[in-house]
């Protein structure tokens, strides 16, 4: 949260984290942001342009700045401008403190609000159905800051074409923000894309989703785009129809002057429709769209905006919301947008979308090549780039106006009238971009973008694949047990010896190994198998399973029905011991005897009676992580032609098992070394003291996870992304060794990948990609119910189908209708592949059965009852081979299969005779019925046989409407003969079934299978195949293998000319012996090693055609061969003459040079062409202090910005002692010289020698001193010489030894009136002293004659008499004189209640008292407002509602002030209030202003009615400061109503 609130307790505008310090130590965080929620926020400080020769701020400021508010981020404050006259048309865009940023809250937070005015508008922008833009507006608690703050939205989809009515919501994902040029600030716009609800599918039309994949796909080729945008301005026609008439044109419906004057043209009647232009302009700018600039086009009003240069996929996002506010604007200028490709018909331009495209290839020397190799690659995929374009684009591709022929596909330089023109800038330069002129301007920026990415990935990634295969990367490390600098030797100069290249070496330490959980990530695959995965959850390869059983003398099968395999975790619980106990007795194992491995980080061993997976892993992450430990490792490369990976594990390492590695290796080194080396046990499987990468893709995985290495910087990890294997796929599934779907099962990868060199490791990924993230659908989805009389046989046929037909070359004529489903699954579905594989026919068998058994069930078997619309139950014989979806498939799929080759029938049925026989049956649909009821059974058993299935059963049906049923009692009623008697048939049937007999009749005469071909022969049925096996019309494959099916007696003149028959080598007098067919003749030639080529140096003068073979040897002697730059390894890509290398080194623009702030600490060197840009992004680079205007002339290095702003003596503080009431903001530097001036400084009060302990502001300290209760005031007494502190005065007087005292007896006559020091000494010598009483000892001190003694003790004050209150219990005696006065305070008087005035009427016994008042429901509460008054319980209430001490509010809240003070003293705050409202003091003069008061000053300044020379005040002088306190105190005091109206009603 970077907004600033006020904190309550200090004043001070804080951010939420400076909050968060100063109070975590106190209060948990959630006290803290319900704090934080209840601050308010801090109020913006307004600039105001300071006079030229005033340099310090006033002594006394009107308000409270925000210690903050300047240098923040480092950014200059700016000064104030000068009030100008007349105010601008539209306020700048300011950020509001009151706008909150972050989430937004929803409608939990909405529900909470008082009211909205402080929310948020966002603006939803996305694509319907036709890439036409809609938008809706929500209401948000907060301004979001990234896209992540926003919510996912929903609208009606049935409403824009992208949803049906009964299943229409659809989402809106935010995926953009932008600024709301037309609400202002804070609102936003959100470019969103359309997802289904119910799938969470991209919807109809979201082809932002696709073009994302492909940008993310190649986003290290890091696109650049710019799009020029052309649209025309048109007269509105009709409510909903589209416009005809451009805005440029006459308004009697004539054409205005032909097009040549518009172009980029100004002036009235030739720039048409300027003013929607530059709003849009302005408009998109405001909003954050990368618009680059405008410009009017050929036709009148016509105009064009350019959107980049934009990256990747904020192309299309940019360009979809600067058409959306297009259509905004032109909602008020009377016109409509077109964004038509040929808005008017005639000798007129149309509007297209020019794309500006490169990629860092092309941006970089040598560029000029790649851009043409894209033109070329663009040129063979031309239609499918048009399909792309937009529609209606034949208009305007006509091959005029500046474009090319739709048709037709070229490429130049500065050619207008090309599909693609380079710039001349980019042939000169040999770098820059291409501009494909083919879209128009209704394409989608998203599908355009997208083609364009695409085709130029690929043209680019085979390139970036062949480099990654070209170099092997290996990670190589010491294992803990044995780092020491002996092995370490030993290995380094065993990978030197072999032609290894280090790359890098180190120690990475176990502590490092242990946080950053190396160890876990590097054994992922093994830990999870150890741990978190169960024995049924991973995959065993039959060869695996076999060396199991081979060793162990038991099936893997049976051990796993059992339950005997546990994993690590599971089988120490089984064990019940430790992991570490089991970690030693699996170390134990010795591999073939105890232990056998599965695959790559996939062990099996027997411990006890049990078998568990992996189980030394406890141990072996402990051996990584202990304290003290460490590994050491080696990031070697070599080329691959040098070794290959095989040899570099299976020589260079060895074994996993040391014992058995051959000699000369590392481990067999180690292992039989070990003593030598210093280790401390002789190696075993586990520690075996080097490891180093399986395959290169594991090396990549390992130095990604230890060296953090780049994927996009590794030559095979950019192999693996231009292979089409996504990043995220990479990091997040394949580096953990998932179980991937490859040739008919699930293996692991890294096995899959185990000992392959680059190249083919990326060819294999490729392949696993391919099958793994293939979105190709079964031919067959899914199976309607079985039928128990055979229907569940055939029904399982399309599962297998599904499966197997993808993977077979005989298949392949189908794709087209069913798309690339996975591999088999199961073993059925294997052998049907095979079967497949060996019998072609089998497929069209297969198909025809469950098209034709469907239509036959949809035919009779499941009719509905037409009155009750429900379907009727399905006869226990009549076969379900699926639904009508998977009919229809299967007859598409036949279709499709027909019309692909005339031949395919032949072809296809000839390979088997059950296939041909089938064949002919199916040619006539209309008697397939009567077909599949008299005999559809038995051939479903020759099929099952075939594929080895399970028949169906062959029970008789008993259901009384069982066509089989039928059959049986027409034949016991009559027989009839077959027609085809005469030819031999001797079968009889039933009247019912006869014509299905006679369409299936061995001797009936058919025609001949190749009739179509030529033969007009017509055998019988049953001779049919022998006719077929020696017709000369029979289709005999090619004898070269091509696909081609011809007649027998045309085979010799098909082998003449067919296009597989072998020939030479075009270059055989070159010495190539290659025998090719003659189809690959030309494309052979064409990569032959023994083609001429023209030398790589040709350019240079060469004129020598080396052999392909021989291009390398000739190139390394040409004697025209360029010498690289010395600085190539700095990018350099210049070849040049021996002679000018020297030269050119010294002007190279990739020399390097050192940074320009060497001096200031900068030890980089750079290019000399990245000087001026390295500056600008140098950390050393001196940059201003934020704190120039305050007068900072320092400029720190870019690095130490932060801490020099920490420490700048010019940095704004506030004085210290704000808390006292000191406003003043200044440089730090005069900070401490203006506390010790200050006014509010604290000063001991000069009487502190006697006790006073106040500390008063300084301005407030001689009117303390003058009534300070400890200053020194002289006694009354006369004599006295001491001068007690005021406070004491009147204590002093009472106990001063000067005072005068009467004598005790002046009652006896006495009447001097000693000193109080001299009175004992006055006692002692006066004559009226009398003699005690008897009484004395109860306090009598009367002294008299004894003979007035009888008479003075009954009389005597002090005699014991009886408590008044005895009856009531009451045993006390006290003194005569005190009789009464204890009467009065007896426990056991009579009392009213002590609240008796406020109304209480209880009397009761005294001692009760306490009890009742405590209860008394009249005794007096404290005042909540702190008035000092006790009101009644029961008037309390009533109190509260009159109390004068009441919070209430200042008059002027409305003008800012947020002080809430007691009703009584709100009149007089009013009267001072900094925000009272006054008029100007130049009102005589005419101003009619009302300013606040601490507004005055500034007011009076610029108020056009001051006097031509006003006196300036001093701002130090504190008599200023007063009188306009005394002005301001003579505000009117506020009646009783208009307090009541500012009484806050929260305190209450």
């Amino acid at each position: 949260m970077s907004d600033k609130r006020v904190d309550p307790a200090t004043g001070e505008a804080v951010t939420y984290n400076e909050l968060v310090t100063t109070y975590k130590k106190t209060y948990k965080r959630r006290e803290i942001e319900e704090y934080w929620e209840a601050c308010k926020p801090a109020r913006a400080k307004k600039s105001k342009a300071a006079p030229a020769k005033e340099s310090k701020p006033s002594a006394k400021a009107k308000s409270k700045p925000d210690p903050k508010a300047k240098a923040k981020d480092g950014k200059k404050d700016e000064k104030a401008k000068p009030k100008a006259k007349a105010a601008p048309t539209k306020p700048e865009t300011k950020t509001d403190d009151k706008v909150r940023t972050g989430k937004d809250g929803g409608a939990s937070a909405l529900a909470k609000l008082r009211s909205f005015s402080g929310c948020v508008l966002a603006e939803y922008v996305w694509l319907d159905a036709d890439g036409v833009t809609r938008s809706k507006t929500m209401t948000m608690t907060a301004r979001p800051l990234k896209v992540t703050d926003l919510k996912v939205w929903n609208y009606d989809g049935s409403s824009t074409g992208q949803a049906d009515g009964h299943n229409s919501e659809v989402l809106l994902k935010p995926r953009a923000i932008f600024n709301d040029p037309f609400r202002g600030y804070p609102n936003v716009m959100v470019l969103a894309d359309a997802w289904n609800a119910w799938d969470d599918q991209p919807a109809k039309n979201n082809t932002r989703a696709p073009c994302a994949e492909i940008m993310d796909m190649y986003r290290s080729l890091d696109p650049w785009f710019g799009i020029e945008q052309e649209y025309t301005l048109m007269k509105p026609g009709k409510v909903g129809l589209k416009p005809t008439v451009p805005l440029g044109f006459n308004a009697d419906g004539s054409e205005p002057a032909p097009q040549g004057p518009y172009y980029t043209g100004a002036g009235f009647n030739v720039a048409i429709g300027r003013p929607v232009a530059d709003e849009h302009y302005k408009l998109c700018m405001e909003a954050g769209v990368k618009i680059s600039g405008i410009n009017a086009e050929v036709m009148p009003g016509q105009w064009e905006f350019q959107i980049g240069p934009c990256r990747g996929i904020e192309m299309g996002d940019h360009l979809t919301m600067a058409r959306y506010i297009m259509l905004r604007v032109t909602e008020k200028h009377d016109c409509v947008c077109s964004f038509e490709p040929k808005p008017a018909k005639g000798d007129w331009n149309g509007a297209g979308c020019h794309t500006n495209f490169s990629v860092t290839p092309m941006r970089v020397a040598g560029g000029y090549d790649t851009i043409i190799k894209v033109c070329e690659a663009f040129g063979k995929v031309a239609k499918e780039h048009i399909a792309e374009y937009g529609e209606d684009n034949d208009k305007r591709l006509t091959g005029k106006h500046e474009t090319c022929d739709i048709n037709t596909f070229k490429y130049g330089v500065a050619n207008r009238g090309a599909s693609i023109r380079i710039p001349r800038e980019a042939e000169k330069s040999g770098r820059g971009y291409m501009e494909d002129r083919r879209p128009g301007a209704n394409c989608d920026p998203y599908r355009v973008t997208k083609i364009i990415m695409k085709t130029t990935g690929e043209c680019l990634s085979a390139e970036t694949i062949e480099a990654g295969g070209k170099t092997h990367t290996a990670f190589v490390f010491i294992k803990p047990h044995a780092n020491n600098e002996k092995v370490q030797t030993l290995v380094k100069e065993k990978l030197t010896s072999e032609g290894l290249t280090i790359k890098s070496e180190g120690t990475i330490k176990s502590t490092v190994i242990d946080k950053k959980k190396l160890i876990d990530t590097h054994y992922g695959a093994i830990a999870a198998k150890a741990v978190t995965m169960k024995p049924k959850d991973l995959t065993v390869q039959e060869k695996s399973q076999e060396e199991f059983e081979k060793q162990f003398g038991v099936k893997w099968s049976k051990v796993m029905e059992d339950g005997l395999v546990f994993n690590a975790m599971d089988g120490a619980k089984k064990l019940g011991i430790t992991a570490d106990e089991l970690g030693k007795k699996y170390d134990a194992l010795k591999k073939g005897e105890g232990i056998i491995k599965f695959g790559g980080g996939f062990y099996c061993g027997k411990v006890d009676d049990i078998y568990v997976i992996n189980g030394f892993y406890m141990n072996m992450r402990s051996k990584f992580t202990a304290p003290g430990t460490s590994i050491y490792y080696y990031e070697v490369e070599w080329p691959v032609e040098k070794m290959p990976w095989a040899d570099f594990r299976g020589k260079l390492l060895g074994p996993t098992d040391p014992a058995s590695a051959p000699e000369g290796s590392l481990r067999q080194q180690i292992y039989s070394k070990w003593s030598d080396l210093g280790l401390k046990a002789q190696p075993d499987t586990g520690d075996n003291g080097v490891h180093a990468s399986a395959s290169p893709f594991e090396a990549l995985a390992e130095r990604c996870n230890w060296l953090r290495a780049s994927i996009s910087k590794d030559a095979f990890g950019k192999g693996l992304l231009a292979s089409g294997i996504p990043l995220p796929i990479l990091t997040k599934e394949w580096f953990n060794d998932p179980q991937v779907d490859f040739e008919g099962g699930k293996k692991s990868l890294f096995d899959l990948l185990e000992d392959l060199d680059a190249a083919a490791c990326l060819k294999k990924c490729k392949e696993i990609v391919r099958l793994e993230g293939g979105s190709g659908e079964f031919a067959f989805k899914e199976a309607g119910a079985s039928c128990p009389d055979g229907g569940g046989v055939v029904e399982g046929l399309d599962e297998l189908l599904a499966q197997a037909l993808p993977v077979q070359g005989q298949a392949r004529l189908l794709r087209s209708a069913f798309g690339p489903p996975p591999a088999p699954e199961t073993p059925e579905a294997a052998r049907l592949a095979r079967g497949l594989q060996a019998d072609p026919g089998l497929l069209l068998e297969v198909v025809f059965l469950l098209t034709e058994a469907d239509r036959e069930r949809r035919g009779r078997g499941d009719r509905s009852d037409a009155r009750t619309r429900t379907p009727s139950p399905r006869r226990p014989c009549s076969p379900h081979f699926g639904t009508p979806e998977l009919a229809s498939s299967a007859e598409r799929a036949w279709s499709r299969t027909r019309s692909l080759s005339p031949r395919v029938d032949l072809r296809m049925t000839m390979q088997i005779p059950e296939g041909a026989r089938l064949w002919k049956k199916c040619r006539s649909l209309t008697s397939w019925a009567s077909n599949m009821a008299a005999g559809a059974v038995p051939e479903l058993v020759e099929l099952c046989a075939k594929l080895q299935l399970e028949a169906p059963p062959k029970t008789p049906c008993a259901t009384p409407r069982c066509v089989d049923t039928l059959a049986r009692r027409n034949m016991e009623g009559r027989a009839v003969r077959c027609p085809y008697a005469e030819k031999g048939c001797p079968m009889n049937r039933s009247p019912c079934f006869i014509e299905a007999h006679a369409l299936d009749c061995d001797f009936r005469p058919v025609a001949c299978a190749y009739g179509a071909s030529g033969c007009r022969h017509m055998p019988l049925a049953f001779e049919e195949q022998e006719h077929l096996e020696v017709c000369d019309f029979r289709p005999v494959p090619c004898r070269y293998g091509c696909d081609a099916v011809v007649c027998a007696n045309a085979e010799d003149e098909h082998a003449a000319e067919c296009h597989y028959r072998p020939v030479c080598c075009l270059y055989q007098d070159r010495g190539c012996q290659e025998i090719v067919a003659a189809y690959r003749r030309r494309p052979h030639a064409e990569g032959c090693a023994f083609r001429p080529v023209k030398c790589r140096y040709a350019a240079r003068g060469c004129a020598h055609q080396p052999s392909k073979n021989e291009e390398k040897t000739h190139a390394a002697a040409c004697q025209f061969r360029p010498e690289p730059c010395p600085h190539a390894a700095r990018g350099c890509g210049e070849l040049l003459s021996t002679e000018d290398v020297e030269r050119h080194a010294w002007t190279c623009a990739y020399r390097p040079v050192s940074c320009p702030f060497e001096g200031d600490g900068c030890e980089e060197t750079v290019n000399y062409k990245d000087v001026e840009h390295h500056k600008d992004i140098c950390s050393f680079r001196p940059v201003a202090c934020p704190f120039l205007a305050a007068g900072c002339r320092m400029q720190p290095c870019f690095k130490d910005r932060a801490t020099h702003a920490e420490g700048c003596k010019f940095r704004p503080v506030l004085c210290k002692y704000r808390a006292r009431g000191c406003t003043i903001q200044l440089p730090f530097f005069n900070a401490s010289r203006h506390a010790s001036a200050c006014g509010y400084r604290p000063l001991s009060c000069i009487h502190q020698s006697r006790g006073c302990p106040k500390k008063v502001s300084a301005q407030d300290l001689q009117k303390h001193s003058e009534s300070c209760g400890f200053r020194p005031v002289e006694c009354r007494h006369k004599g006295c010489l001491e001068r007690p502190n005021a406070d004491d005065a009147a204590h002093h007087a009472e106990t001063c030894g000067f005072r005068l005292v009467s004598c005790p007896y002046v009652s006896n006559g006495c009447e001097e009136r000693p000193q109080a020091a001299e009175l004992a000494k006055h006692l002692e010598t006066c004559g009226y002293q009398p003699s005690s009483c008897p009484n004395a000892s109860r306090g009598c001190g009367e002294r008299l004659l004894y003979s007035r003694l009888r008479s003075h003790l009954e009389r005597c004050a002090f005699r014991p008499v009886a408590c008044v209150h005895a009856k009531r219990g009451c045993p006390e005696e006290v003194n005569a004189q005190d009789r009464i006065r204890h009467a009065s305070r007896c426990s056991y008087r009579l009392v009213p209640c002590v609240h008796e005035a406020r109304g209480c009427s209880e009397t009761l016994c005294y001692r009760n008292l306490s009890q009742h008042v405590a209860a008394c429901r009249w005794r007096p509460i404290e005042c909540p407002f702190g008035c000092g008054e006790s009101p009644s319980l029961v008037d309390s209430k009533k109190h509260a509602a009159e109390c004068k001490c009441r919070p209430a509010v200042c008059r002027y809240k409305a003008h800012g002030c947020p002080e809430e003070m007691p009703l009584m003293v709100l009149a007089n705050h009013m009267a001072t209030c900094a925000f009272r409202v006054a008029p100007c003091r130049y009102q005589s003069r005419g101003c009619r202003a009302q300013v606040c008061f601490k507004d005055r000053k500034e007011h009076l300044e610029s108020c056009r009615f001051r006097e031509a020379v006003i006196a300036e005040l001093p701002s130090s002088t504190p008599r200023s400061e007063s009188k306009e306190g005394a002005e301001g105190r003579k505000q009117p005091r506020l009646s009783a109503e208009s307090r009541q109206a500012v009484i806050a009603p929260e305190a209450f």
